[in-house]
């Protein structure tokens, strides 16, 4: 497969891009990968802060209270950090640094996608049933299922994909 070279260059020499190329390529990918997941943050945030609102909230006992806060607080932290890539492109975009800024911005979209999944493990924890009527078990059940599949599907699988690859195509930056 060969890469057209940005400004209608044609191709890049023996078809491969240059580690510019393939920055500027990385980095239109994290920012597009940044943006879907912030709206599905962004749609349980709202969803969390309109709960509070509702005529239930005043009878939760204080784990459901508890429950809510930190799920609400891990979703803002989750949202804070998948927004920070974009302000890191801005604020450095001018110094040439674009190669380091999409590495950095990768571990923080890395660091940033376990939020999430705390976030929802702490929502299945609060809403496991319907509300007030479950005892402890049937909720403390839920959340360690909850973190057991946010394990498998946000460490364990990538881990295997990237081993499963082999070192010269991930060293070139190949998709």
């Amino acid at each position: 497969m060969s890469h057209v070279s940005p400004g209608g260059g044609g191709l890049s020499p023996l078809g491969r891009e240059t580690p510019a190329e393939r920055a500027d390529r990385n980095l239109v990918e994290l920012l597009q990968e940044l943006r879907v997941v912030q709206t599905g943050v962004q749609i349980v945030f709202a969803f969390l802060l309109g709960v509070a609102f509702t005529s239930q909230f005043p009878h939760l006992d204080t784990f459901e209270r508890t429950t809510y806060v930190v799920t609400l607080l891990l979703t803002v932290v989750s949202s804070a950090v998948l927004a920070t890539p974009v302000a890191l492109h801005r604020g450095l975009f001018h110094r040439g640094a674009k190669v380091r800024i999409v590495a950095l911005s990768a571990r923080l979209a890395e660091i940033g996608l376990v939020f999430p999944a705390l976030s929802f493990c702490s929502w299945m924890l609060s809403s496991a049933g319907p509300p007030l009527s479950w005892s402890r078990p049937p909720h403390s059940s839920c959340s360690p299922a909850c973190g057991s599949s946010s394990r498998g599907h946000y460490v364990a699988q990538p881990h295997d994909l990237r081993a499963a690859i082999p070192p010269t195509a991930r060293d070139s930056g190949a998709s």
